[in-house]
């Protein structure tokens, strides 16, 4: 018999949660908790508890809370966090292992009684996209419960990477920043929709985060903080008249703008000005915003085009179809296709995957991460290579060559400019 927390504000839903599980008969012991304050409460009464279902969104003491005192005072209690939002179907990525699980609201009742016997079997399960949480709220839940996982994070117009080792952030990528930039980039997106990838060994992505966890969040819930600030002071443009002088014994007027999701400007603002001054070992570090810099239109420019002039040796090669330099992560950061028949951007991320996956593979089989990948096919192949995970710039080279096409003369050309690409992304 597995013993269950459950700790939920809606009370149609923790009703419903608790009869459907008690229907298990003796399968589950359900004790219910309608806020963090009583669900902490009945831990410490009675702490024999073998899973705790918490809402993230609680009164009082809110899920985030909630994680890390049980965390702390209760390490063998599993953890299933409910988050709602709204995407398309739940897609399985991969399988894996550890203490904490996300599942999405509504929650389906068909799946819950599954996902409980995985957790408290401590079974391999799948990982699925979950949303309705920020890369902060994400990256919080992770470190206290001390887990090793890869996190990609996606916003419906940004996507992003975020690596922990036990609990510590050591690597982290979003569009060309990394490290601490990029996660206090990520912090500005708001809610997305995350999943864990299972398949690549965390040590492939080399290590780009060089301050503390606690310092790296205390940054961002910081800016976190400075962003939502600067919503309720914002004031529309269409907005001609200003608020005339308020009485000092009137109460305070509501905010223009109160309750508005900030700006996309605002929200890059309040990043930059993070990113271009924080603090390190005590010192001011001042950094140069290259994605603020390439938003102003030349830099970035000149850099693609720099970039795309290394797939024009491609071209020539018998049976060329497109190729394409891809971080990582998966972004391309440059391409180039004969026709709209090769639609590299939409399938680039899904054999930067898969090349990913060919590390993590040879480095079990102790041969080190693989620097090659060609996959054949009845119409043609696809040649990738890789400048190396322990490469100052790591980054993935493709070349999509049709029936007949010269692959020995493709992987020459990969081996001729990936060491000028290198130079170029610096």
């Amino acid at each position: 018999m597995s013993k269950v927390l459950i700790i939920e504000d809606e009370s149609p839903l923790l009703q419903n949660l608790a009869s459907f599980l008690t229907s298990f008969g003796d399968e589950f012991e359900v004790r219910t908790a309608p806020s963090g304050e009583e669900g902490m409460a009945a831990l410490e009464a009675d702490p024999d508890v073998d899973i705790l279902l918490t809402d993230v969104r609680l009164p009082g003491i809110d899920g985030i809370e909630v994680v890390r005192r049980t965390v702390k005072e209760w390490p063998d209690i599993r953890i299933v966090v409910m988050t709602a939002f709204g995407s398309p179907d739940l897609r399985t990525m991969a399988e894996g292992e550890g203490a904490l699980r996300f599942i999405d609201k509504p929650v389906d009742l068909d799946a819950l009684p599954d996902i409980l016997r995985e957790v408290s079997e401590s079974r391999q399960r799948r990982s699925h996209a979950v949303g309705g949480l920020n890369i902060l709220e994400v990256a919080q839940f992770v470190a206290m419960a001390r887990e090793t996982k890869v996190i990609r994070f996606k916003t419906e117009q940004e996507e992003g990477t975020l690596v922990f080792e036990n609990g510590v952030v050591a690597h982290c990528s979003a569009k060309r920043l990394a490290g601490v930039d990029a996660f206090l980039e990520m912090v500005v997106w708001g809610e997305g929709t995350f999943w864990e990838i299972f398949d690549v060994a965390t040590r492939t992505y080399a290590k780009n985060v060089d301050i503390p966890t606690g310092e790296l969040l205390d940054q961002a819930t910081r800016l976190s903080e400075e962003v939502e600030a600067g919503s309720s002071r914002d004031t529309s443009l269409d907005e001609k008249e200003a608020p005339g002088p308020v009485p000092t014994d009137a109460a305070p007027a509501t905010p223009r703008g109160a309750g508005r999701k900030p700006t996309k400007a605002k929200k890059q603002a309040a990043a930059s000005r993070s990113r271009k001054t924080r603090t390190k070992k005590g010192k001011t570090v001042h950094q140069v915003d290259q994605r603020e810099s390439n938003s102003a239109g030349t830099a970035g420019k000149e850099n693609v085009m720099a970039l795309e002039s290394y797939l024009d040796e491609f071209k020539e090669i018998n049976g060329y179809l497109a190729s394409g330099i891809m971080d990582f992560t998966g972004e391309v950061l440059a391409m180039h296709a004969t026709s709209d028949k090769t639609p590299l951007e939409a399938a680039g991320a899904s054999f930067n995957d898969i090349f990913r996956s060919a590390h993590a593979a040879s480095e079990k089989l102790g041969l080190e991460a693989c620097r090659s990948l060609v996959v054949t096919t009845p119409k043609g192949l696809i040649v990738m290579a890789c400048s190396g995970v322990e490469s100052a710039a790591h980054f993935h080279l493709i070349a999509v060559l049709g029936e007949g096409g010269n692959q020995a003369l493709a992987r020459v050309t990969m081996d001729k400019v990936i060491p000028q690409i290198m130079k170029e992304l610096g």
